[in-house]
């Protein structure tokens, strides 16, 4: 996804490039980039000259750099949701207590642009990177069991006089 980015900011071209099948906080809609034993990043340099690459990973994260000669032209990316897409209903599972499993996410469908501006601030070009669709993920859900004998058996309790008596119960 860097890479990624940082290729259509520096005005290379993208031959091929992959969205993640659920859509990602650390970049919007349509701007992220996955690679797989099945899927590539594929980059083309449209200019004359070489590009030079410097990617960096450390603790924050990674940093990659291209180099190369000024164009006087400047690149910005747009990404513009059209739809959610609702999540299917949760899911709710018996369980030793009450908490979420998997938080439920709602389905994306959207687009990229790249942009391209002159010196001057000029707009020169507006053209879509991509157009994705992102699945909805279904929430999961635990709940403890409710009542007198969550626990399942008949509890048994002392009364007076010493008596034991099996109180059984419903959920």
């Amino acid at each position: 996804t860097t890479l990624f980015n940082a290729a259509l900011l520096a005005g290379l071209e993208v031959a091929e490039s992959h969205a993640h099948s659920l859509s990602v906080a650390y970049v919007p809609p349509s701007l992220d980039a996955m690679v797989s034993e099945y899927s590539d990043l594929r980059l083309k340099n449209p200019f004359s000259y070489p590009i030079y690459v410097l990617a960096r990973a450390g603790e924050r994260g990674v940093r990659v750099s291209l180099y190369g000669k000024p164009t006087g032209i400047r690149y910005r990316t747009e990404s513009s949701i059209l739809r959610r897409i609702s999540p299917p209903p949760e899911e709710v599972r018996a369980g030793e207590r009450d908490c979420v499993v998997r938080a439920e996410k709602a389905g994306i469908v959207s687009e990229s642009y790249l942009c391209a501006y002159d010196e001057g601030g000029a707009l020169l070009s507006r053209t879509r990177i991509r157009r994705d669709r992102y699945g909805a993920v279904r929430g999961i859900r635990e709940e403890a069991p409710r009542g007198p004998n969550a626990g399942g058996e008949g509890d048994e309790i002392s009364r007076e006089g010493g008596q034991k008596q099996k109180i059984e119960g419903e959920i």
